[in-house]
C-alpha cells in the first residue's frame, strides 16, 4: 500500500469485518489495522501461492476475505462480484 498507509487504515480499521477465518488476498503481511492476528492466511503472488491473473484456490473455507487492491490488478475484475 505505501504512502497512503496512514489516511487508509484507521478508515479499513474501522470497516473490516471481525470475523474469523480471515483470508487476505494480495497481502504478504498481516497489515497494522487488523488486532488479532490469529487464523488469517496471506495470498500473495510474491508468496508464490496467489496469481490474481491465473486459476487459483483457497486452501479452507473464510468466515472474511480482505481484498483492498486486487481490482486494480485483475484483468477480469467482476469474478470478485
Amino acid at each position: 500500500m505505501g504512502k497512503s498507509n496512514k489516511y487508509l487504515n484507521p478508515i479499513y480499521k474501522k470497516l473490516y469485518p471481525r470475523k474469523y477465518p480471515m483470508c487476505l488476498l494480495g497481502f504478504q503481511n498481516i497489515p497494522n489495522f487488523i488486532e488479532n492476528k490469529n487464523n488469517i492466511d496471506l495470498y500473495d503472488l510474491n508468496l508464490n501461492n496467489f496469481d490474481i491473473n491465473s486459476d487459483w484456490k483457497l486452501k479452507r473455507k473464510y468466515k472474511c476475505i480482505i481484498c483492498t487492491r486486487c481490482l486494480y490488478f485483475c484483468k477480469e475484475p467482476l469474478i470478485f462480484f
